[in-house]
């Protein structure tokens, strides 16, 4: 039945709260609301009772920073950040509320299809947003509680590409709203990808009442439909895992370590009050153990304009603990209650990120690996395969398990390369030689494979592209060729997307009684498959290297250093074969004199 208003001394209307815009949304002030005429005040008789039930809704329109000077008065405003980029991927909780203390339950219903249900929430006047002990979630918490939510009340859902989403079919009441979860977040890019962000500032919570007074140009009316602007700060830096470049460029000594930086931006707390936890756990897949960690910080950054950031560098046991297996596969990191307290003081003016490089080392004959976190910030997850309690680990069988979680790759090949004699095959006397010895090392930056490869290709050329390092510390110096005349090497490629690295073969000594091979061979090394990492060889990556058997000089030429000795033999040599020749000529011219006398 509609109410009555001739009956209503005083009622209560809950009004926009002063704010702008896409700041602290809605549900700060009480207006009192009178039935006389020409008194200011939305009219609670005129409260449309037939949606008490199922008839109202709340959008909530998300946009990176849409803050205007308008204010948020429930109606659609959409035109107003038409030009700001929606963010899709967020969560909210929208919670139905009742009163904590009543009779019975229709004593703590609050319905606003009535005067009375008005009244119920008029202590609302008091609600003051920068108070900790007035705003929204104080009159939920502690034992002078004004009101309660219950579960079964509450509904969540996520933001969709326009931003938005509708929570519909709502009873004419009062309403709890909660940021719940902002680690889906997304915002289109120039090129109109979604690409993940981090919310650096998430909403307050805050109440809204559906109906919701409104007031035009002339008069009052209640809105049913009611739209919401939160406002979120947003940046492009997610969790990553990142793999370096190992410390060894090949794993055949099973003691090369692959550094793994870590990057986690710390969005605000849960209650948007204080952390109660921070950490990750990376679960080492087969092939890497744990090593050590190295540079743990945070790197702050005020929000104010202008500011820069600076390092805060953390000490172990002291701003956080490492927690390892004794098979050290399993790493979980966390910051201790010391830190969490001095972030949860600064939240508000900077912003952080967490920084861990973590270090692995890997086992001989690994391939291609993928290294995966889960991570927490509070209830808010990190990786949306696996949780801290059973972390997702990527398999041989299937590496794209935990592609949802920050995870990086690291690709290692196997070279093989196979020593034979130059005879056209093996009908023609073709065979592997053993004994030959070889030295790989890399290229330089930005070497093309055309640059170190080709007929025309000097020894001298190749020579100017290799990376040796000082002390010709990138010498990956192989095994002297086997009975088969095969050596071999587990080489790094790269990580991620990359496909391919270069490498060139620097033959060292040749195999008994042939020509040693002075210029370099390089090989652009391929990433192996899944099936070619089982079978052990990417047939790509499988080489011959042809050597010429040696003559009588190339066996002394062998033996001699390369210095300047060798080309005095060279020179001696030709002098005592001219000198040979010589001798011949006359000898033969003398011979032929004596036959004709």
């Amino acid at each position: 039945m509609r109410l009555q208003t001739s009956k209503l001394k005083r009622a209560v209307a809950l009004v926009a709260a002063s704010c702008t815009l896409g700041t602290c949304c809605i549900a700060g002030s009480i207006a009192w609301a009178n039935s006389e005429q020409g008194k200011d005040g939305a009219n609670v008789g005129n409260i449309d009772d037939t949606k008490k039930d199922n008839g109202t809704s709340i959008t909530i329109h998300k946009y990176q920073s849409p803050a205007t000077d308008t204010r948020s008065d429930g109606s659609d405003q959409s035109n107003l950040v038409k030009d700001k980029k929606p963010v899709k991927g967020v969560e909210f909780k929208v919670c139905k509320v009742t009163l904590k203390e009543g009779k019975d339950a229709d004593a703590k219903k609050i319905d606003l299809s009535t005067a009375e249900g008005w009244k119920k929430i008029k202590d609302i006047q008091e609600l003051d947003p920068s108070s900790a002990t007035k705003n929204a979630a104080s009159f939920l918490k502690g034992d002078n509680a004004k009101f309660v939510t219950v579960d079964t009340d509450c509904k969540k859902q996520t933001t969709g590409e326009d931003g938005s989403t509708k929570f519909d079919k709502l009873a004419e009441s009062l309403y709890y709203v909660e940021e719940s979860d902002t680690k889906g977040a997304q915002i289109k890019d120039a090129q109109g990808v979604w690409k993940p962000v981090t919310v650096t500032g998430k909403v307050d919570p805050f109440f809204i009442t559906t109906p919701l007074p409104h007031k035009t140009a002339n008069t009052w009316e209640w809105l049913y439909d009611v739209n919401v602007y939160p406002k979120n700060d947003t940046s492009d830096d997610v969790a990553r895992k990142t793999p370096k470049t190992p410390t060894k460029l090949y794993t055949d000594d099973g003691d090369a370590i692959i550094p793994w930086d870590i990057s986690m931006p710390l969005t605000p707390p849960s209650d948007n009050k204080a952390y109660k936890k921070i950490g990750f756990v990376d679960s080492l897949p087969e092939g890497l153990t744990y090593d050590s960690l190295a540079e743990v910080k945070l790197v702050k950054k005020g929000k104010a304009t202008g500011s820069t950031a600076s390092d805060v560098s953390l000490t172990e046991n002291t701003d956080y603990k490492v927690e390892t297996g004794t098979d050290k596969k399993k790493v979980t990191f966390s910051l201790s209650d010391s830190r969490l307290n001095t972030l949860s003081e600064d939240f508000s003016r900077s912003t952080y990120v967490l920084k861990v490089t973590l270090k692995t080392k890997v086992a001989k004959d690994t391939k291609n690996v993928t290294n995966s976190i889960n991570g927490w910030i509070d209830d808010s997850k990190i990786g949306d395969d696996g949780d801290p309690e059973h972390p997702c680990v990527p398999t041989k069988e299937d590496p794209k398990k935990c592609d949802k979680n920050p995870h990086g790759t690291s690709h290692f090949a196997t070279l093989k390369i196979t020593k034979v004699n130059d005879a056209a095959d093996k009908a023609k006397g073709k065979k592997p030689l053993k004994g030959a010895e070889f030295t790989v090392y890399p290229v330089k930056e930005g070497t093309k494979f055309t640059d170190v490869s080709g007929k025309n290709v000097t020894k001298e050329t190749i020579d100017g592209k290799l990376d040796k390092g000082t002390n010709d510390a990138n010498a990956i110096k192989l095994k002297a060729t086997d009975d088969n005349g095969v050596t071999t090497a587990n080489l790094f490629i790269g990580t991620n997307d990359v496909a391919s690295k270069i490498y060139c073969v620097v033959e060292t000594k040749a195999p008994a009684g042939f020509k040693l091979n002075e210029t370099p061979t390089c090989y652009e090394v391929k990433v192996e498959t899944k099936e070619q990492a089982a079978a052990g060889l990417n047939n790509n990556n499988a080489h011959e290297i042809v050597n010429s058997q040696a003559t009588e000089l190339d066996k002394i030429l062998s033996n001699l250093p390369m210095t300047g000795a060798r080309g005095l033999v060279i020179l001696t040599v030709c002098g005592i074969v001219g000198i040979a020749g010589t001798l011949f000529y006359v000898v033969m011219k003398r011979r032929k004199e004596q036959e004709q006398e």
